[in-house]
C-alpha cells in the first residue's frame, strides 16, 4: 500500500515539475504566475508525502505544517494568476496585498508552531491497510486558516465574477478554464474536509495539480482557441454586411445574420437548398441571379440588383476566391448595400442637369 501511495504522489509532482518547465519556457508574466502556483503545489506534495516514508511522528507534524503553510501561497498566487489574467492587478493595491502577506505570515506562524503546541490542530493514528497515518483533528485556531484561505479564494471568485458582469455574454468563454479548475478545487476540499467521508489521504493535491494543468492549458492553447471563435462570432452575429462563406468545394460554410435579409433564411438555417441538398455557391448565385462572375477563382467587384424583404435593393458586391500557398481554401460575398447612395447621387444630377424651370 505504502509503495502505491507513493507512486501517486510521485507522478503527481513529475506532472507538476514539468508544467513548471514548460511554462518557464513561455517567458511571460503570466506563465510566470503559473509557475509560482504549481511551485506551491510540488512543495506541497513533497511535504505530504514524508508522511509515507518515515514514521518520526514530530517530522509528520511538522511537514503537515509545512504543507497546509503552502496552501496559503497557493491560493495567494492563483489570486495573483487571476488578476494577471484579467489585467486587473491595479486593481488590487499594495496596500491589501501587503494585508494579505502580513495575515499569511501570522497563519504561518500559527501553523509552523503547532508540532509543538497543538493549538490549531492535534493528531491521532490512524490506520490504513498495512501502515499507520497522522490524521489531523481542527481546533478553533485552523479555523482562522481555513478562513483565510477561503477569504483569498472568495476575493479571486469576485473579481471573475465582476468582470463577466463587465464582459460582453459572448466572452465568459474565455473563462471556462478556471472556473472549472476552481470548482474542482473546491469541492475536493469540502470532500476530504466533510468527515463522513472518511477520507485519511489528502486527496485535494490532485485538484491542485489538475487546477494547475487547467491554467496552463487556459493560458497558452484554450485562449488562442476560444479567442479565435469569438473573434469569429463578432464578425458573422455584429457585422452590419451581409456576408456569406463558402468552402473549398463550394458548400455553405457560415454567414453573417444580415444575410438572412437577402436569402431565404430557412436555407440558411439548414444549410440545404429545397430539394434537401448542400448549400452551394452555385445555387446562392443562381437564387440571386447573380451572372456577373466569369472565372470562379479570380476576384471580382460589380454592383447587383436584388430583391429583399424591403423591396429591390442595389448592392456593391465583392466576390474573392480565398487561397493558402495557390489552393483554394473557399470563396466570400461581401453584400454592401448602396441604394441610397445611388439614390442621392441620382438626386444630385437631377437638380444639376435641370433648373427649377424647366
Amino acid at each position: 500500500m505504502q509503495e502505491i501511495i507513493l507512486s501517486v504522489y510521485a507522478i503527481a509532482a513529475f506532472v507538476v515539475a514539468l508544467v513548471i518547465v514548460k511554462t518557464d519556457r513561455k517567458s511571460n508574466n503570466v506563465g510566470t504566475k503559473i509557475e509560482n502556483m504549481m511551485g506551491a503545489v510540488f512543495c506541497m506534495i513533497v511535504f505530504y508525502g514524508c508522511n509515507f516514508v518515515t514514521e518520526n511522528q514530530l517530522i509528520i507534524k511538522i511537514v503537515n505544517s509545512l504543507s497546509f503553510f503552502m496552501l496559503d501561497f497557493l491560493v495567494l498566487f492563483f489570486l495573483d494568476y487571476v488578476l494577471e489574467f484579467l489585467e486587473w492587478q491595479e486593481k488590487f493595491s499594495k496596500v491589501l496585498w501587503g494585508i494579505l502577506y502580513v495575515c499569511i505570515f501570522l497563519d504561518g506562524i500559527s501553523l509552523l508552531c503547532n508540532p509543538f503546541s497543538n493549538d490549531a490542530f492535534e493528531y491521532r493514528m490512524v490506520s490504513l491497510g498495512d501502515m499507520s497515518l497522522i490524521e489531523i483533528m481542527p481546533k478553533a485556531a485552523f479555523h482562522w486558516h481555513l478562513i483565510l484561505v477561503t477569504a483569498i479564494v472568495f476575493v479571486a471568485i469576485l473579481f471573475l465574477v465582476l468582470k463577466c458582469a463587465l464582459a460582453p455574454r459572448i466572452y465568459w468563454k474565455r473563462y471556462t478554464c478556471i472556473w472549472f479548475g476552481l470548482a474542482l478545487a473546491i469541492v475536493t476540499n469540502c470532500v476530504y474536509f466533510v468527515k463522513k467521508f472518511q477520507l485519511k489521504i489528502d486527496v485535494s493535491i490532485f485538484a491542485y495539480v489538475l487546477l494547475g494543468i487547467l491554467l496552463y492549458f487556459n493560458t497558452f492553447t484554450y485562449q488562442s482557441v476560444v479567442n479565435r471563435e469569438i473573434t469569429r462570432g463578432v464578425i458573422l452575429d455584429y457585422l452590419a454586411e451581409p456576408i456569406l462563406l463558402f468552402d473549398y468545394e463550394g458548400i455553405l460554410a457560415d454567414y453573417t445574420v444580415h444575410m438572412k435579409e437577402l436569402f431565404p433564411e430557412a436555407a440558411l438555417k439548414t444549410r440545404q437548398n429545397q430539394n434537401g441538398k448542400p448549400l452551394t455557391r452555385a445555387h446562392f448565385m443562381e437564387y440571386a441571379g447573380i451572372k456577373e462572375i466569369d472565372n470562379l477563382f479570380e476576384a471580382k467587384e460589380f454592383e447587383h440588383i436584388m430583391e429583399t424583404k424591403h423591396g429591390k435593393r442595389i448592392f456593391h458586391c465583392k466576390y474573392d476566391c480565398l487561397k493558402d500557398k495557390g489552393k483554394v481554401v473557399g470563396s466570400s460575398f461581401v453584400f454592401h448595400d448602396v441604394t441610397s447612395l445611388k439614390e442621392a447621387y441620382y438626386a444630385l444630377e437631377q437638380s444639376i442637369t435641370y433648373d427649377k424651370l424647366t
